[in-house]
């Protein structure tokens, strides 16, 4: 006798498309035996098992949450293809990663119209709402075909530029936009210097030094350690390809040119396909008061090491400063806003700060990534802020900093127990593993907080 969960033709699907993953799976190289081999068989595993517990469950609600669970490991494979795909690792057998990413698309609609049919009168199937971010490979003219979501993601320094690539690799490039923070640019040597901006491009690009997140790989440094030689300033590390970066940038503002064209022409020549786009053209520097009086960011975060306590955050120029050309546009378009993991004082408040993003952003659904974990950031100061300016550092901390503007909180399984806390304030939760140790962790991330965010549509 057969289970209920086996005459449904969703959970057949999953087992086909499980057949497929292992196939993948198991063409790949050695080297990722307990990498993408394992990650993408566990992930379409659970798709199945996801589909079959739900099928157990005592209410609509409680089958929609486990089919919304299937949705997001669905999605976490196809960020593996996605980076099998960009590896190169299936050379010649590129149609079987076509095949897979079809019958993705596919299950993902059928697991949607099964989880929609659930909140709809009886006997009402109703076509998904979205498609959960995969691409759509129906060309033909229908009223069934979704376009994908429009994502906007505000990020700044190494864990928003990482949460950034993460979604990059599994969203067309005209679906993303990454607004950046520019708060922390100022002038060093005489140049323009823009580094979230370029920690964001550089690891989109694949350029940026594995090691620190920031700056380039296999960077030298002759330059500044010949200006410190002589006498010049090295606090700030500027190396040598770093370098011209900032020579170009400076001299194309001094002849007139506005920041985000400047930052469109080197993702262009950098080979990146999403747009970035700074917070705006106008200079909004980050200037943080402290018990000695204020600093320019730069001078509190890398020439004192932040050892300065903090004592709050001032954004002079914003109140004349306008949205950066196409950032408006962007989030006006936008079906989902993502809050990367970023230091919510100096990293995402200064974009909100600027014009009228933060009501753009209120008007829309947006989730948040905590940049804290256990009470302590990964890297950078929030934490140390956050207790210098008298609050407890944790997720919870950061859930109440963005309140009014989520609908969704994504936080690391090892603060789980502060969940009910965080529901409490109003917003829907996904606990998760939201530390990003290599490329298939951020796709990994960036798919499960698409798939919580598209859920909330």
């Amino acid at each position: 006798m057969a289970f209920k969960f086996e005459k449904l033709r969703v959970w057949q699907m999953s087992l086909e498309y499980i057949d497929l993953a292992y196939q993948i799976a198991d063409a790949l190289p050695e080297s990722e035996k307990f990498n993408l081999h394992s990650q993408l068989k566990r992930a379409a595993t659970s798709v199945s098992l996801n589909i079959a517990e739900g099928s157990t469950g005592q209410s609509d609600a409680e089958q929609r949450r486990f089919l919304g669970l299937a949705l997001r490991s669905l999605l976490e494979t196809v960020a593996c293809l996605r980076i099998i795909a960009r590896r190169g690792y299936l050379k010649g057998n590129e149609n079987l990663l076509e095949t897979a990413v079809s019958q993705a698309q596919a299950l993902a609609k059928r697991i949607s119209a099964f989880r929609n049919a659930l909140s709809s009168p009886r006997h009402q199937i109703s076509e998904p709402q979205a498609d959960y971010g995969l691409p759509s490979t129906d060309h033909r003219p229908s009223s069934t075909v979704h376009r994908p979501l429009s994502i906007v993601a505000l990020a700044g320094g190494v864990g928003g530029a990482k949460l950034a690539d993460g979604l990059a690799q599994i969203i067309p490039p005209e679906n993303l936009t990454v607004i950046v923070n520019t708060g922390d640019d100022f002038e060093h040597y005489g140049l323009h210097i823009s580094p979230d901006l370029d920690t964001v491009c550089y690891t989109l690009a694949g350029l940026a030094n594995p090691e620190t997140g920031w700056g380039r790989a296999d960077e030298t440094w002759n330059a500044i350690e010949n200006a410190a030689r002589l006498g010049g300033p090295d606090w700030f590390r500027l190396g040598d390809r770093d370098l011209g970066t900032h020579l170009e940038r400076t001299r194309r503002l001094r002849a007139g040119e506005p920041l985000s064209a400047i930052t469109r022409d080197f993702c262009r020549a950098w080979g990146i396909e999403h747009t970035v786009l700074p917070m705006s053209d106008d200079p909004v520097p980050t200037v943080v008061e402290t018990e000695e009086g204020e600093l320019p960011f730069q001078e509190y975060f890398v020439h004192r090491k932040t050892e300065p306590a903090v004592k709050g955050f001032r954004f002079p120029g914003v109140e004349r400063a306008q949205p950066a050309p196409g950032v408006r546009a962007a989030l006006e378009r936008a079906n989902l806003v993502i809050l990367c993991p970023s230091n919510p004082w100096v990293s995402i408040d200064p974009i909100l700060s600027v014009g009228d993003i933060r009501e753009l952003v209120a008007a829309k659904t947006c989730i948040a990534v905590s940049p804290i974990i256990g009470g302590e950031a990964l890297k950078g100061p929030a934490a140390k802020m956050y207790r210098e300016l008298g609050i407890h550092p944790s997720a919870l901390a950061v859930a109440e900093h963005y309140r009014g503007l989520l609908q969704g909180f994504v936080f690391d399984l090892r603060d789980q127990e502060l969940e009910n806390a965080i529901q409490r304030l109003g917003m829907n939760t996904l606990c998760a593993q939201t530390i990003m140790h290599t490329p298939a962790d951020r796709a990994r991330l960036a798919a499960e907080a698409l798939a919580f965010g598209a859920s909330l549509l």
